[in-house]
């Protein structure tokens, strides 16, 4: 609730979206606070088996009436109006799980087996999967198909948890989502459980080609900037840090989702206290991966500042000990996230397309 509350607060009421958004849900003090908040259109649904199932059903009934549906789970900070920076050229448009343009977009992977001989190289594509709290469908055919798809999955999957619970009275584990997130206490499903199956069904549903018996819903889609429509990976573990998307002034975000830190729904606060109100001091407390302290971001004490402290220009000596250096010796140049160049050259001298830098060796511990 903590998170539906910044959602509609911090978000809906600010931008003053009430009479644009739909409040789909089975829970009474949910559809309270939404209408405290001013949303017109609240669906109040009792008894249904699923609440994933439920969103996704209302968006095939809304999409099936000619409705365009953008999908946003509660674990959101809507720093605008997200509207005017859709393209609207695809059936679905979905914020992407990645951090940089490889991850983000794609590349081009390489499998080699030498005992092909000429043919010995496998293109194939790699990109991480998308977000289904944060997706905008077009009143299409294939976008309903997407929706009534996803739709039965969830409900079939939460009839057959039922019955499992209560046939052998223990739960059973949901099978993880594209991020491939873990149960609850003693293996059972654990509170994202429910979102995790619906991750994995919704890749599933717009990256699997037709095969054998199944026909694919055929969907044409588009990845959103990941800078814009970040996820919270991309903005604790990386945009927060850099010297010029850490700057709002010059970067703020369309919206932030709380996609990798679901069950710390606090942090919305911080990212909006960040990027409307200019006071990024919360933000820098919080660890890149789970809670706050030792591995924040922000102030002299933190892990990352300790070991970049502890980085110095190798010595030659240095260099011949390390197999690292060594190799660097023979290759000077790399790419970062596809971008190049990016040369390590000798006594810890960086060079980057964003400016010359420094590296060294992390001491062992």
């Amino acid at each position: 609730m903590d998170a539906l509350r910044s959602l509609l607060t911090r978000g809906v009421a600010r931008l003053s979206l009430q009479r644009r958004v739909l409040i789909v849900t089975a829970d009474p003090t949910a559809a309270d606070a939404a209408r405290k908040a001013g949303v017109k259109a609240v669906a109040l649904v009792a008894g249904h088996q699923s609440r994933v199932a439920l969103k996704w059903a209302a968006a095939h009934a809304a999409i099936s009436a000619g409705w365009p549906v953008l999908l946003l789970d509660p674990h959101t900070a809507l720093i605008q109006d997200p509207s005017p920076f859709f393209s609207r050229d695809s059936d679905v448009e979905a914020a992407s799980d990645g951090w940089d343009d490889t991850t983000a977009y794609g590349y081009d992977h390489v499998v080699d087996d030498p005992d092909m001989g000429w043919s010995r190289f496998c293109h194939g594509g790699r990109v991480l999967s998308s977000d289904p709290g944060f997706a905008l469908l077009m009143p299409t055919a294939e976008s309903a198909a997407v929706a009534a798809l996803v739709a039965a999955r969830l409900l079939n999957e939460a009839l057959q948890v039922g019955v499992s619970t209560r046939s052998t009275g223990v739960n059973r584990g949901v099978a993880g989502g594209a991020r491939g997130v873990g149960g609850g206490p003693g293996g059972g499903p654990g509170p994202g459980d429910a979102e995790d199956f619906e991750h994995l069904a919704f890749n599933e549903a717009i990256f699997l080609p037709s095969h054998g018996a199944y026909v694919a819903p055929g969907v044409m889609r588009r990845t959103l900037n990941y800078l814009c429509f970040a996820n919270s990976k991309a903005v604790f573990r990386f945009m927060r840090k850099d010297r010029r998307f850490g700057d709002r002034d010059a970067h703020a975000p369309v919206v932030v989702r709380l996609s990798y830190h679901r069950a710390e729904p606090a942090r919305l606060e911080d990212v909006y206290l960040k990027y409307l109100e200019g006071n990024g001091g919360p933000l820098g407390t919080w660890s890149d991966g789970n809670g706050k302290g030792e591995g924040a971001a922000g102030g002299d004490n933190s892990a990352t500042c300790k070991m970049h402290a502890a980085l110095v220009a190798p010595t030659p000596g240095q260099e011949d000990a390390s197999a690292m250096a060594q190799h660097f010796r023979l290759h000077r140049t790399w790419s970062w996230g596809g971008v190049t160049p990016f040369t390590f050259g000798p006594g810890g001298r960086l060079s980057t397309p964003w400016g010359a830098g420094q590296w060294g060796l992390v001491p062992a511990r």
